[in-house]
């Protein structure tokens, strides 16, 4: 990826939350988690300190909403449906399996409980998979736009 690449944690206390969830995303209300941040979002686009959007969070995120929310985002902040990437607890704890080192560094034990983290936790994993950027370059290149 070539430009500015802005990455956010969003984290819940909640267990079996979804991103679909009223509180999380509503294309008609900007009182949500993800309306908050659309002005942000399209500030930083529009001052030209974006390229790339990554969203993290421990939520749940099934397909159809994730083609609603990449258009909405896309739509709001005039940002290319490929430049927008959304995981959800299901690749969190894909890529937990596949590099267990970074449980490890979180102090997570996935056998433990479902996936609810700290913000701190969430965060520190965003961060040592942007360590893996090379390796995540190479899987974010193959996805091919939906929409």
């Amino acid at each position: 990826m070539v430009g500015y690449t802005i990455i956010q944690a969003k984290h819940t206390n909640g267990y079996n939350r979804h991103f679909g969830e009223t509180d999380f995303y509503s294309a008609t209300s900007s009182n949500t988690i993800l309306g908050k941040e659309i002005p942000r979002i399209k500030k930083l686009r529009d001052d030209g300190q974006l390229d790339h959007y990554m969203l993290f969070a421990n939520r749940r995120l099934a397909g159809n909403i994730e083609s609603e929310i990449h258009n909405y985002i896309a739509k709001q902040c005039n940002i290319p449906y490929g430049s927008i990437y959304l995981c959800g607890l299901e690749q969190l704890e894909i890529w937990l399996k596949t590099f267990p080192d970074i449980s490890q560094l979180a102090e997570l034990d996935p056998v433990d409980s479902p996936l609810i983290v700290s913000s701190d936790d969430l965060a520190e994993i965003v961060q040592a998979l942007a360590r893996q950027r090379d390796t995540l370059s190479a899987v974010f290149d193959d996805r091919q736009p939906q929409g």
